[in-house]
């Protein structure tokens, strides 16, 4: 996957954490923000290993485990300075000449470390309802490996579905987000679930 896609999509969900809303590939209705003060974890900390039916990533330093579909392709990659994001490929994935996703799947993770972000989440996570009256999406709740997450959802027209999950953990922030493309939705949404089904966070 391009580093233009990738780059979107994490600019996005620094403002649906902040702001409430999504800026993602130029669809929120908001304007461009960004969030001041959050550090990214350091690339050397996931280790990508082969499983015997998929890679593993390991991340010791901020204690979590994940493991990707089978026949996936998993890599690390930086969109900004000191930013990194791990990108796990479906074999089908394919981008068009833009850089955009055009078939296949694609989930990507990061972690972050802000006290004032991780608390926003939380507040969120106790009321999605109320918070979700503030954003073009929706907010739900939902259990990932013993703790407690926020998922967004947003239904572009023409996009598909675009997923964000954010985890809170003392002062990190472990993110995931995907986007399901029209045709593909059935399937990535199964690959997604099992996805983080398979999490372990320690």
């Amino acid at each position: 996957m391009k580093k233009k896609f990738y780059f979107f999509l994490v600019l996005g969900f620094f403002v649906l954490v902040i702001v409430g809303v999504l800026l993602w590939l130029g669809l929120s209705e908001d304007t461009e923000r960004v969030t001041p003060g959050v550090k990214f974890e350091a690339p050397k900390y996931y280790v990508i290993k082969d499983g015997p039916d998929g890679k593993i990533v390991e991340n010791k330093h901020a204690g979590i485990n994940l493991k990707a579909p089978a026949g996936w392709e998993v890599e690390k990659r930086e969109i900004g300075p000191d930013e990194w994001i791990v990108n796990f490929n479906s074999p089908d994935l394919t981008t068009d000449e833009a850089g955009f996703l055009a078939t296949g799947c694609g989930f990507s993770i990061w972690i972050e470390y802000d006290k004032t972000t991780a608390d926003i989440v939380r507040n969120s996570i106790q009321d999605p309802e109320k918070y979700s009256a503030s954003i073009s999406g929706r907010y739900d709740v939902l259990g990932i490996s013993g703790h407690q997450s926020l998922r967004t959802i947003f239904d572009k027209k023409g996009w598909g579905k675009i997923v964000g999950i954010e985890i809170p953990k003392g002062e990190m922030i472990y993110r995931l987000d995907t986007v399901f493309l029209p045709d593909e939705e059935g399937k990535c949404s199964e690959f997604f679930d099992k996805f983080l089904d398979n999490i372990f966070i320690y």
